[in-house]
């Protein structure tokens, strides 16, 4: 009885520490990859230049630990690519996706594929993020801009919002391709929402300023 009762306390102490040591696991991955998650969120990420990306253990550790942890994911999806799996890192891309229909995801996989060249599920991810975006829209913007340089045609594939036609105005005056910007202005102009008038009058203003009144009339005769 005494040598059962000790191999049984045994065996509770093994599983114990396993635990133990699995939580660890899990809670060193969350802490390395909320670093992970501010670069992901505010700017395209080339996978070799991520230094916080978690070992292959730690990571496989937290999705075995919670399957729907999308950061986990995404981040084994980097680090596949940093080995140039990348039929391995698409997968991973798309179950951060599946697990988590949030914005993040989306554009992590958006990302991804605007990296190796993919058009088509460029557009794919990038419409699905452009439907959840909630933050800061510039990243997916500037992607968008690379990929199509019309921004009739982008914004079209982003099936965007009036926010997001905002913001790609904004960011199409902040480089100064006014018969680009003049392309979106239509579009806010056609909505007739008032909420826009300051802002096309100042772009307007901003396009007789750089001496390109001509295509005021066509952009908004404000």
């Amino acid at each position: 009885m005494g040598t059962f009762r000790r191999a049984a306390r045994h065996k509770w102490w093994e599983r114990t520490a396993a635990l133990a040591l699995l939580c660890f696991f899990v809670f060193a991955a969350a802490m390395t990859l909320d670093l992970a998650a501010a670069e992901l969120r505010h700017g395209m990420v080339e996978s070799e230049h991520v230094e916080t990306i978690p070992t292959q253990e730690l990571l496989r550790a937290a999705v075995v630990a919670n399957p729907r942890d999308s950061m986990s994911w995404i981040a084994l999806g980097l680090a596949a690519e940093r080995r140039h799996e990348l039929e391995r890192a698409a997968q991973y891309f798309a179950e951060a996706e599946r697990v988590d229909r949030r914005y993040l995801p989306a554009w992590s996989s958006a990302n991804y594929h605007f990296r190796h060249g993919d058009a088509a599920n460029f557009w794919s991810a990038a419409a699905r993020a452009s439907a959840m975006i909630y933050d800061d829209p510039r990243p997916l913007i500037d992607l968008a801009d690379r990929t199509e340089a019309n921004p009739g045609i982008a914004l079209e594939r982003l099936h965007a919002t009036p926010f997001l036609e905002r913001a790609y105005l904004d960011f199409l005056i902040g480089k100064r391709r006014w018969d680009a910007a003049s392309v979106v202005a239509l579009k806010l102009l056609a909505r007739h929402d008032a909420a826009d008038a300051s802002r096309l009058r100042d772009f307007a203003d901003r396009l007789r300023s750089a001496g390109r009144s001509d295509l005021a009339p066509r952009s908004a005769a404000i």
